[in-house]
């Protein structure tokens, strides 16, 4: 449907000394803690963990939701009557989105789960017992995100003030594992629908003042249906779209679109999506309607970009009309809560998969899970899978695509290379970003390229002449980590180029520059040659 898989390489086997100094030193010191340093620890759960810590005894090549279910399971045979429920019952959480598509069933049950407080809790009680019986604690405890019970946000955050519209998700109050919402003015909401034949809903509202924006239906095993996307909804009568001319003063920029509830025709109707059948044709029961916003105009804090959301009317299959909601604005206050306020996952000494020495880029949308997950089909995603066992420093060189800055004025209907991009650091099991920029956020040199440097704080590079243009990404306090980048929409020409490149085919001279070279590095080596002179040193390697 989207990106091709190609799985990156799991490094199976013993790992260097270097990966042991790095595993202690993550560890919480005795004086912190109270507890003796993890080298001391003497259980057999205990060497178990730092076993596959240091990156012996992995599962393989699987997606990262299973990985993480057979690295608990490896784990329980050996816990202690305290830990063994908690690694049971994120073990189940995490395996049941493959249980459940293996079985033909809807995943969605499986996949709010991965998003449920109830996670949370477990994961905290987990590192808490973990750092008791073994005196691992990734980063200092006393600095870990908090708990729910310690939550600053509303329980009713993610509920919209608005009638008919579902959960909302942004990167203030939801930044978290399975979502991975990056922080460049991202907001979501959603319809939960159920299919009821020849039925349909119509939406009816205002084009967003943002860089992006779409509906994504999406069937009872969250794979993706006919997306409607912001240039190619068409206006009302009297309208204009943005995001194909610059609108007249005072112009109207107003949409309808639709979703029917029956199979897609030979030709289907503008502004329409059909939900009668799954991607796969067959029957489709439920699902959701993912509306997003990327790089809202008006920031990165909970926004509308500046409009309502969009009118609902939902119809019956003669069509009377069941249920109708007016336009509406989701935020009704300010929400006045830090990110640090937030319940999110603390750091669990589990080490991630794909990671390799030599960094290859993944190119797939949905971790390479059976199905779509949510994802969007108008992004290409791409990500380099990291880890410290090969290095402290990770370095990446790429140019910038060019795009509307339209946060500054510029039109969305500016000619560009693409529309936007943004670029974001996980890590997975705990879900939470630790640092993202979106396209205009970062810092180029002369020439239009960005390089940026993922490390923990204690290993960032000093200001060199060397280190000047380099944007520092904060590793946090995990193993393994992730950078992803988000292009879209992939239907701009010079996407295409990119994504065959990405997909393995040989990039043209015009494309090459675009895709990110990743190499490890330490700091010292960074400062002297800056990106260049990790690179030249790890070709002689």
């Amino acid at each position: 449907m989207m990106e091709s898989d190609r799985l990156i390489h799991v490094v199976l086997g013993a790992v260097a000394a270097s990966t042991t100094s790095w595993w202690l030193a993550s560890a919480a010191p005795a004086a912190e803690t109270g507890l003796p340093p993890a080298g001391a620890a003497t259980s057999k759960f205990c060497s178990e963990l730092q076993r596959i810590g240091n990156g012996t005894d992995d599962p393989g090549e699987i997606p990262p939701y299973d990985h993480t279910a057979k690295i608990l399971d490896l784990l329980l045979p050996d816990a202690s009557e305290a830990l063994k429920p908690l690694i049971a019952e994120m073990r189940d959480t995490f395996a049941a989105v493959g249980v459940a598509s293996a079985a033909g069933k809807s995943v969605l049950p499986a996949f709010a789960k991965l998003g449920d407080p109830r996670l949370i809790d477990v994961e905290h009680a987990l590192a808490r017992g973990i750092r008791k019986e073994c005196g691992i604690a990734l980063g200092d405890p006393a600095k870990w995100p908090k708990d729910t019970a310690h939550s600053a946000v509303p329980p009713d955050a993610d509920q919209p003030a608005c009638p008919g519209w579902g959960a909302q998700s942004n990167a203030v109050f939801k930044n978290r594992f399975p979502f991975t919402i990056d922080t460049s003015g991202a907001n979501y909401w959603d319809i939960r629908y159920k299919v009821e034949p020849s039925g349909w809903i119509d939406l009816a509202g205002e084009y967003p003042h943002a860089r992006y924006f779409s509906y994504l239906p999406n069937d009872m095993h969250t794979d993706n249906l006919h997306q409607l996307t912001d240039v190619h909804i068409d206006p009302d009568p009297g309208s204009v779209n943005p995001w194909r001319q610059v609108p007249p003063a005072g112009a109207h920029q107003r949409f309808s679109i639709h979703f029917v509830f029956g199979p897609t025709p030979a030709n289907p109707a503008p502004n329409t999506s059909y939900l009668g059948l799954t991607k796969h044709g067959e029957p489709n029961q439920g699902g959701i309607i993912v509306y997003r916003i990327y790089g809202s105009d008006l920031g990165n804090e909970p926004n509308s970009a500046g409009v309502k959301l969009p009118a609902i009317t939902i119809h019956a299959p003669d069509g009377h009309v069941v249920a109708h909601y007016d336009e509406c604005q989701p935020y009704s206050k300010p929400l006045a809560v830090k990110f640090e306020d937030v319940a999110n996952f603390p750091p669990l000494p589990i080490p991630g998969s794909y990671v390799s020495p030599h960094p290859k880029l993944s190119n797939s949308a949905n971790y390479n899970l059976p199905v779509d997950m949510l994802a969007n089909p108008d992004v290409q995603y791409a990500t380099f899978f990291l880890s410290h066992r090969f290095g402290d420093l990770f370095v990446v060189h790429a140019r910038a695509f060019t795009t509307p800055d339209t946060r500054r004025g510029e039109p969305r209907s500016k000619p560009s290379d693409i529309e936007g991009w943004t670029v974001c650091n996980y890590n997975l099991t705990s879900g939470i970003a630790q640092t993202c920029r979106m396209d205009h956020d970062l810092k180029l040199d002369r020439d239009g390229n960005y390089t940026l440097v993922v490390s923990t704080a204690d290993q960032r590079p000093a200001d060199t002449e060397a280190t000047r243009d380099a944007n520092w990404f904060d590793w946090g306090p995990y193993l393994d980590n992730q950078i992803t980048w988000r292009f879209y929409r992939r239907d701009h020409p010079k996407m295409d180029k990119f994504v065959r490149a990405l997909a393995g085919e040989p990039p043209s001279p015009e494309i090459a520059p675009y895709i990110p070279q990743a190499v490890y590095c330490n700091k010292a080596a960074f400062e002297r040659g800056g990106w260049k002179g990790c690179l030249a040193a790890a070709r002689r390697e």
